[in-house]
């Protein structure tokens, strides 16, 4: 059923050159959850289910998620790949190779999706234990992520602030954090000759809700505040971050600072990744609002496109209101640089209303878009009907 869902909402599609294109020059791309309720990549015959239902459906790309929570679903010795091993023994089979695999054999490109900064609820592991305590993240009261409860700050604050996506959040400052997740990345594409492409997610800072546009306000929550970040920050500007609430000159050169961590890091990632596969394909999901990505979450990826160090920039435009989506999709094209625009749109939260997602895409192609990707595979398989009425609507 979920082969006709990209094939009603994108049109007819074809294959150039080996590569997968559609007609209209508008890739169409699928999230595929390592851990979502279809528990997609746990079984042999799911993942083959999926990908031959990608390829009937005529997609182009598979966004396949392998890294999460400090684990892999591919051969590792960085990461935690026990759910790798577990694959191997219980049927023998490499998940991301497989997919590789048969997807090549239908011309569907692959990604890797990969959750950099957040570690989900997993405290422990073998990249946790490499890079040690220091390396969670704190926030402007001094207070490790380590020391929530809940994922929410200790005591009465706990009741009014929360952390926009809860998890344990390596701190993007932090130089043994950053090495450690480049080397992971160039292990990954180094033992996977035949990947399209690594997709990077979580790529910013954490920030509470409700959220604060930078640190020179006192009341509310930022992040980022880990030993050996403020420590950097201190030995090459001579200034104290702790201190930035109250002087506006150093909270600029602070918030400033945070932002260059994340550029600096994918800078270089760059470089690398490149000189492994030049015609690799680098691309990142990013928050909907740049505004909000820019002031607190770090995340200055207007700026990343403009330079070109994505390839693809997928904005995650989920959305129940249409008006408010094609305004975020009118707005992100615009800062397309060098790069490639692509709308994310929450399939997940409009199951019931197929109209309104059939709407959407057609609002992120007419306001000049490069592609879409959907979100997610796993939760499409929830409502068998969803693609009836698809199919309905759209043929009228």
């Amino acid at each position: 059923m979920t082969v006709r869902l990209a094939a009603i909402l994108l049109g007819a599609v074809m294959l150039v050159g080996g590569h997968a294109t559609a007609v209209s020059g508008f890739p169409t791309g699928l999230w595929v959850e390592a851990e979502g309720p279809n528990r997609t990549l746990d079984d042999l015959a799911r993942l083959e289910r999926m990908v031959l239902r990608a390829a009937d459906a005529r997609l182009t790309d598979l966004y396949l998620q392998v890294y999460r929570g400090g684990r892999s679903w591919y051969a590792s010795s960085l990461a935690d790949d026990t759910p790798y091993r577990q694959a191997v023994n219980r049927q023998g089979y490499d998940p991301l190779q497989f997919v590789l695999n048969v997807a090549h054999s239908k011309r569907l490109r692959v990604h890797a999706w990969m959750n950099l900064y957040n570690l989900g609820k997993h405290r422990d592991g073998p990249l946790q234990a490499r890079l040690g305590p220091a390396a969670v993240t704190r926030d402007n009261r001094g207070r490790s992520l380590l020391d929530y409860h809940n994922f929410r700050p200790p005591g009465d604050e706990a009741k009014s602030v929360a952390l926009d996506t809860p998890g344990y959040w390596l701190d993007p400052g932090d130089p043994q954090v950053q090495g450690t997740l480049a080397a992971l990345i160039q292990e990954l594409v180094s033992r996977y000759p035949t990947l399209d492409g690594v997709h990077l997610d979580f790529i910013r800072y954490p920030y509470a809700v409700p959220t604060v546009p930078g640190s020179r306000y006192s009341n509310g929550l930022d992040f980022g505040y880990g030993e050996r970040s403020v420590a950097r920050f201190a030995e090459e500007t001579g200034l104290s971050a702790l201190v930035a609430k109250g002087d506006s000159a150093t909270a600029q050169r602070w918030d400033d600072w945070r932002r260059e961590q994340i550029g600096r890091f994918l800078r270089q990632l760059r470089h690398r990744v490149k000189e492994l596969r030049r015609g690799l394909i680098l691309s990142a999901a990013l928050l909907p609002w740049p505004d909000r990505a820019y002031q607190s979450a770090y995340q200055d990826w207007r700026l990343w496109l403009e330079e070109g160090l994505l390839d693809y920039g997928i904005v995650m435009n989920y959305n129940r209101d249409t008006h408010l989506a094609r305004y975020l999709s009118r707005q992100a094209v615009q800062f397309r640089g060098r790069s490639k625009l692509f709308i994310g749109l929450g399939a997940y939260i409009l199951l019931d209303q197929p109209d309104l997602l059939v709407r959407q895409i057609r609002d992120a192609k007419e306001q000049g878009a490069d592609g879409i990707v959907l979100f997610s595979y796993d939760n499409m398989l929830k409502r068998d009907r969803f693609l009836e009425q698809l199919s309905a609507i759209l043929r009228r």
